[in-house]
Order: C-alpha cells, then sequence, then structure tokens
C-alpha cells in the first residue's frame, strides 16, 4: 500500500472558522467513485496551531491506493480531480506527496488521538537511504 498526501492552504478568502465548517461538511473522499482508492482520511490544523501564525498547511489529506501507479492513475478520474483541486483551497498550495507509512508505536490508535506531521529536510550530504535508516531507527 501507498498514500498519497495532499497538503494545502485555505483559500485566501476563507477565514480558520470558515474552512473547517466547509471542509468538514464537503469532504467526500470516502465516498469517491475511484476504484483503487482503499481508505482516506482528512486532517485539518487543529485550532491551537494558528497561535503561533500561519501553519504551512490547513489540511493533509491521506488516500491509501494499492501502489503508486494506481496513485497516479486516480487523476485521470474526474470526480478525483474535482475533489483534489477543491474551490475551498488555495490552487498555488496544493502538493502532493508519495508517502509509505512506517508504525513508530504498534497497537491500537486511541480514540480521539492526534496525528502529527513533522516536515523535515534532508541534508546534501546525506543520500536517500541514510535519511530513510536515521528516521526510522
Amino acid at each position: 500500500m501507498i498514500t498519497l498526501v495532499r497538503l494545502a492552504r485555505r483559500a485566501h478568502s476563507l477565514s480558520v472558522e470558515d474552512f473547517h465548517a466547509q471542509a468538514e461538511a464537503t469532504c467526500q473522499w470516502p465516498a469517491a467513485k475511484v476504484p483503487a482508492l482503499r481508505r482516506a482520511t482528512q486532517a485539518l490544523t487543529r485550532p491551537g496551531g494558528y497561535r503561533s501564525g500561519r501553519p504551512i498547511y490547513d489540511v493533509v489529506d491521506e488516500l491509501v491506493f494499492p501502489d503508486a501507479a494506481a496513485a497516479k492513475a486516480s487523476f485521470d478520474e474526474p470526480e478525483f480531480r474535482a475533489m483534489w483541486e477543491s474551490d475551498l483551497l488555495d490552487p498555488s498550495s496544493i502538493s502532493p506527496l508519495l508517502a509509505i507509512e512506517h508504525v513508530a508505536k504498534d497497537g491500537p490508535i486511541p480514540r480521539g488521538g492526534v496525528k502529527n506531521f513533522e516536515f523535515v529536510t534532508r541534508l546534501p550530504a546525506l543520500d536517500q537511504e541514510e535519511f530513510d535508516r536515521y528516521w526510522i531507527e
């Protein structure tokens, strides 16, 4: 399995409150008619995340596919493309990311748990394998 992650900021015309209300009311990933889509979740930046200013992203969507080819092919589906390019988002901020999930702690996810996303930059001196090993171990 591979996860296609959509990272995005809200449209400039929307307040945080309006964005949250509309995003929660219109999130249709689970009902999307995309044959290869196995699972989808949407995470909105929590209100406390705005205390220090505007966060890097307002929304992170995780879309799970059997493989990278299926994730790429999803963009050929009109319904998927329309949801990807939502009017709630600043089009210039939408970034795709292919991710392989690494479980840091075994066991069930606690109810009401919070998922934390960290964005790190790989030092040029580290190759991809060394970088991955460092963060996994």
